[in-house]
This record gives C-alpha cells, sequence and structure tokens, in this order.
C-alpha cells in the first residue's frame, strides 16, 4: 500500500548526520509540511541521506511525498515515524 501526503513545506529543519551501529554514515532532514483544506496539519516528514541531495526542497513549495510509516515501541511508548522516499512538486 502506498501512503501519499500533500501539502506546503513550511519549514526545513537542521540537517542531522551521524554514523550508526554498523559504522554506516547516515543524514537526515526534517521537513514540516502542511497539509491544505478545511482543517490543515502540520506533519513532521524525515527525508534520509542521497534524498535529500536528490530532492532540492524549498521553503514555500507545495509537493507530494510518498511516504513509509513505522512505529516502534521505546521504554513502553509507542513512537511513529513518516520518511519520504518520493516526491513530486504539485
Amino acid at each position: 500500500m502506498e501512503t501519499k501526503i500533500s501539502g506546503v513545506i513550511r519549514t526545513i529543519l537542521p540537517e542531522q548526520s551521524g554514523i550508526s551501529k554498523n559504522n554506516n554514515a547516515w543524514r537526515r532532514v526534517d521537513v514540516i509540511l502542511e497539509t491544505e483544506g478545511s482543517y490543515p496539519r502540520k506533519m513532521c516528514v524525515g527525508i534520509r541521506d542521497a534524498r535529500i541531495d536528490e530532492f532540492r526542497l524549498n521553503v514555500g513549495e507545495r509537493v507530494e511525498f510518498s511516504i513509509d510509516v513505522e512505529s516502534r515501541e521505546y521504554q513502553g511508548k509507542w513512537y511513529t515515524s513518516l520518511t519520504a522516499y518520493r516526491c513530486n512538486r504539485i
């Protein structure tokens, strides 16, 4: 099942980077996407590694992301992340 969300990019947060447990370098940028319509919502969408350079996003752009939705448990609490793997400008 492919999940898509669309809206306007409101904020691009600073890039984060590091080294994984497997000694691999990683990069991540989070963007705040605001949906359109009667009840707009803001969502934080992560973009990883080479996709950061591929997407070349700017604040104010209207985009549609294809995303992976993942939830995981940590110390009895659940956390959900949205990660974009495709971006179309609309």
